[in-house]
């Protein structure tokens, strides 16, 4: 498998470069970690994104298919990602010093377990709290932007930040699974028109309702999973080379 990068500014050898990075291993001593995550892959798809899928729809008063039909690759690619993550102790780290500084995910949701503490969440009332982690299987649930946008805001987007590994210690762990749309379905919240048919979707309609002029427009407005994507990475990057980065 490999994912297509999409960085059409950069030359043809940066190109070739980053596309490297997301290249499947082909080592025949990775063989039994590649398939491991293959079947992690496969078992967080099938047993967790699937039933999560549902249930968002359900929330929003939609029928059981109408997020999960738009993410298995049937109008274009589909790029839902399995990460295995190490951050290693970070050295002389000063203050404001991150691991990963604060973002919300591009996708739809994103799974994710870490063995250690590390990764926090911003709360609704602004301040940083610490995610739960543990040696076993406990994984949670980060919302992502194309859901906040397919909601209207209902669903708010998690943004997160990770704290560096203390010198001295043993490198941090985590997997996370970003679940995407497919990268070329339309999301707006439009989409969710005529899908207004169980109770429990009445607080949604109640949000829609109350929502400013502007913001409704804001939501409104369809755009795509690589299109989203593509912003956002030029954002990034446009930010880093405010700061000298890059």
């Amino acid at each position: 498998d490999e994912v297509d990068a999409r960085l059409p500014d950069q030359t043809p050898s940066d190109r070739a470069l980053a596309l490297s990075y997301h290249a499947w291993p082909t080592e025949p001593s990775l063989a039994p970690l590649l398939a491991a995550a293959a079947e992690l892959r496969s078992r967080l798809r099938d047993s967790l994104c699937e039933p999560l899928l549902h249930a968002f729809a359900a929330l929003l008063g939609g029928e059981e298919e109408m997020l999960a039909r738009r993410c298995r690759g049937g109008r274009s690619d589909n790029t839902s990602l399995l990460r295995l993550l190490e951050y290693p102790p970070l050295e002389g780290a000063s203050e404001g010093t991150w691991g990963v500084s604060a973002h919300t995910d591009y996708e739809v949701f994103s799974l994710l377990h870490q063995d250690r503490p590390g990764l926090q969440l911003r709360g609704r009332g602004g301040g940083w709290l610490s995610a739960p982690h543990s040696a076993e299987r406990c994984c949670f649930v980060l919302v992502g932007d194309m859901l906040e946008r397919l909601s209207a805001g209902y669903f708010a987007a998690t943004p997160h930040r990770v704290l560096p590994t203390p010198a001295g210690q043993r490198a941090r762990r985590s997997f996370v699974y970003f679940q995407a749309f497919d990268e070329e379905e339309p999301v707006s919240a439009t989409t969710l028109a005529g899908a207004r048919r169980t109770p429990v979707s009445a607080p949604f309609l109640a949000w829609l309702e109350a929502l400013p002029e502007q913001a409704r427009r804001r939501f409104a407005h369809p755009v795509t999973q690589r299109e989203w994507t593509e912003a956002k990475d030029s954002a990034a990057s446009a930010a880093l080379a405010e700061c000298g980065v890059g």
